[in-house]
């Protein structure tokens, strides 16, 4: 049995991709009657998901009939064996993820899409994304540094779609983005009785000896007075 495969819009032969066999794909020919020459290719238990789009397999059989007297006829029995496209899966969707406001992030996507189709290429798109992320569309990476304020927007529900030019495949997940609690350093300040008598500062910026305030996912500081305990 000589078996061809042809990648799509290719006229040379190629090796068969991986998924399919040989073996199986040959012996997918019978004939049903001997007497009659009935024949039939029967592929329906066969795994044709490697073939894709506008690729072949091409079977040649070499069929021989004899008479009673002996002498002997053979012709050939072509089988062509068209791919179709086969859309992208989710097997293994991407988990929920948390995040902190201005933290740079790295998460990889494309892990969670497979495409049966073996001369496929996957391409990527995302929505929904905090401000400061973006995906690469070729390799299905997320990355970005998340903006500063992030988290009064969380949580977020983000669709990353993988397509191969004629189908597709979702995921949705969700990013929590939280705020992370800035810091208070002490301030303290004197006045005497009949020396100096008053006192000002910054209660946001002086140094004391314990440092200044500060707001770890913001350089620039965005720290306000918004309220005083203990005055009454």
């Amino acid at each position: 049995v000589a078996l061809v495969y042809r990648a799509a819009d290719d006229s040379q032969t190629s090796p068969l991709p991986d998924g399919l066999d040989a073996a199986d794909l040959r012996d997918g020919f019978s004939i049903t009657d001997a007497t009659t020459g009935a024949w039939e290719y029967d592929a329906s238990a066969l795994n044709l998901e490697a073939l894709g789009s506008g690729e072949t397999v091409e079977l040649t059989y070499t069929v021989t009939g004899t008479d009673s007297q002996n002498a002997t006829t053979s012709e050939s029995v072509v089988i062509t064996i068209n791919g179709t496209n086969d859309a992208p899966s989710l097997p293994s969707p991407v988990a929920d993820q948390s995040f902190d406001d201005a933290e740079a992030v790295t998460l990889v996507t494309a892990s969670a899409f497979t495409d049966a189709d073996s001369g496929d290429t996957l391409s990527f798109s995302a929505s929904g994304l905090p401000t400061g992320l973006a995906i690469d569309s070729a390799t299905g990476e997320i990355s970005g540094t998340i903006d500063d304020s992030a988290s009064q927007g969380s949580p977020y529900t983000v669709t990353v779609t993988a397509s191969d030019g004629s189908g597709s495949a979702s995921d949705v997940f969700e990013i929590v983005v939280s705020n992370l609690t800035p810091s208070a350093s002490n301030n303290a300040a004197s006045v005497t009785e009949d020396g100096v008598t008053s006192a000002s500062g910054n209660v946001l910026t002086d140094d004391d000896g314990s440092g200044a305030d500060t707001d770890p996912e913001d350089p620039d500081s965005q720290l306000s007075v918004t309220a005083v305990a203990g005055i009454s």
